[in-house]
């Protein structure tokens, strides 16, 4: 019987209604102040942001300077579906769907799947990782 091990286990099932209920929070965010401003209140400094056309983004500020010239203003939204969370309690993961409106009322709105991973550091859920890919448009 290993005591330390059992200790070192968090509550997995509470960690991750936790990190559900903090993606909604993020999505409400974005919808009301935009992604990349609602972005830099949830991301670590370290983040990679992996987005379709785009070389691999690291780094707090250089992501929050590309997402804001890639989004803009524009209101983005995502439903996340699920959150998983290591036994650690330390590292997890969400998972949805996202819908980005057009620049203008001409434009087309994009949709797409995301995954984002997520960090407890200093006791906050942070991402580390951020990964939107666009779905094909329809013929």
């Amino acid at each position: 019987f290993n005591r330390s091990r059992m200790e070192a286990r968090a509550d997995v099932g509470k960690e991750q209604a936790g990190l559900l209920a903090l993606e909604q929070k993020f999505s409400k965010a974005a919808q009301s102040q935009g992604f990349a401003k609602a972005f830099i209140n949830y991301a670590a400094d370290d983040v990679r942001v992996l987005r379709e056309g785009m070389l691999p983004i690291v780094g707090f500020k250089e992501a929050s300077s590309a997402l804001a010239l890639k989004t803009g203003t524009r209101p983005v939204t995502w439903q996340p579906i699920k959150a998983e969370v290591a036994s650690s309690g330390d590292m997890g993961f969400t998972y949805g769907g996202y819908e980005m409106l057009g620049a203008g009322k001409d434009d087309a709105k994009e949709n797409g799947n995301y995954v984002r991973v997520w960090k407890k550091l200093g006791g906050k859920w942070r991402v580390i990782m951020d990964v939107m890919v666009e779905l094909p448009k329809p013929a």
